[in-house]
């Protein structure tokens, strides 16, 4: 789907052939590479984002997510250039691979605790993040998750995860100090490699 519209009202019904059907999804790359949209609001009627819906829309500033959502999919965002902040809905239980990635512009997200996968490159290279707060009933932080996120200097842990993944938190050049909580098992291969600035970690016996 490609448009020239700077903003997007998604209908609550539509007329195919003549009958009325309600909306409650948005297709897989409906609206990928609208390079003109800047902000969108998604209605509270729908229930499902399918994979790429809105990756690489590269002038999206602001989008207001639905309350029914219960899944951020594979590349949703993926390459939203000018994503600023993104508040994450209550219900919303997993963040799929790569749903934010290279989304440059993203300095602030709020994850709600309703949230327990955190999916490979969930969130890879937004280079603007500058903090992150896990959700407590994350259980793993998958291969990638926050990698390359060079802004990062904060980052909550809580206590609950088991598994931080292989590259989690690569290359986060801001990052100087982490606590690992008791209930972290395993740290992958280079969890936190080129942490330059890491000073200082704080691991469970």
């Amino acid at each position: 789907y490609c448009c020239k519209s700077t903003e997007i009202n998604i209908p609550e019904t539509v007329i195919y052939e003549g009958v009325e059907y309600k909306v409650t999804k948005i297709g897989i790359y409906a609206f990928s590479y609208c390079k003109l949209l800047e902000t969108i609001v998604i209605p509270d009627y729908i229930k499902e984002i399918k994979m790429c819906a809105f990756a690489n829309c590269e002038s999206l500033k602001s989008i207001v997510l639905p309350k029914k959502l219960k899944t951020i999919q594979f590349e949703t965002f993926k390459g939203c250039t000018s994503l600023e902040s993104i508040i994450i809905p209550n219900g919303v239980n997993e963040i799929e691979s790569s749903a934010f990635e290279g989304c440059s512009s993203l300095r602030s997200i709020v994850l709600p605790n309703s949230i327990i996968t955190i999916d490979d490159y969930a969130f890879s290279n937004c280079e603007n993040l500058t903090s992150i707060v896990i959700p407590d009933n994350v259980d793993s932080i998958d291969e990638g998750a926050f990698s390359y996120c060079k802004k990062l200097s904060s980052v909550v842990i809580p206590d609950g995860v088991a598994h931080i993944g292989k590259t989690a938190f690569s290359n986060c050049l801001e990052l100087t100090d982490i606590v690992i909580p008791n209930s972290v098992i395993r740290i992958d291969d280079d969890a936190f490699s080129f942490c330059e600035k890491l000073a200082r970690a704080e691991i469970p016996n």
